[in-house]
């Protein structure tokens, strides 16, 4: 991105990371979702008729009209999805799978398994309590304040938290 600050590097981390180990929150999707549960981001979602079975459709959501889109089964993505001023925040209840060289910008939140191959960037940030798999060609994550910051435009997810300092690595 072109931001103004530097951002964290190797030995010498910046304010894009969360170091406060002891105070991280238990329930990171309510955390991010300002105490929203599932039922309520799945309803946010359902209201504006952007719940499908799996993301073959998700090429054609107009994310204009909500950015919040829930998918109920497992989801491939299928292309680039969202954009710096309408970028995506992706719920799935299932395997997300993201190949290729594609692009998201957005939040990713999985509630299941993700698996991310083939060299995908993720513009902006990635949610999940579960295992991830990175196969061949790894990813790119991108931190891009302009994405998160339009995040929070959205009427519908005005309960979005901007968390500071919330990059963090768990491991089992």
């Amino acid at each position: 991105c072109s931001c103004e600050e530097n951002l964290s590097e190797n030995g010498n981390p910046s304010y894009d990371l969360f170091e406060d180990k002891d105070n991280f929150p238990d329930d990171v999707f309510g955390y991010v979702f300002g105490g929203a549960t599932h039922q309520a981001m799945y309803d946010a979602a359902d209201e504006v008729g952007h719940v499908f079975e799996d993301c073959s459709l998700l090429g054609s959501v107009d994310l204009s009209v909500s950015k919040i889109v829930w998918i109920d089964g497992d989801c491939t993505i299928p292309g680039d999805v969202g954009d710096q001023t309408n970028p995506i925040i992706l719920i799935v209840d299932g395997l997300l799978k993201i190949n290729s060289n594609h692009h998201v910008w957005g939040l990713l939140v999985t509630l299941d398994e993700m698996q991310l191959s083939g060299g995908p960037t993720i513009h902006g940030s990635i949610v999940t309590d579960s295992d991830t798999k990175l196969t061949a060609g790894g990813y790119t994550q991108v931190y891009d304040p302009k994405v998160l910051d339009s995040l929070t435009e959205d009427s519908l997810i005005s309960e979005l938290s901007k968390i500071n300092y919330s990059w963090k690595n768990y491991s089992n």
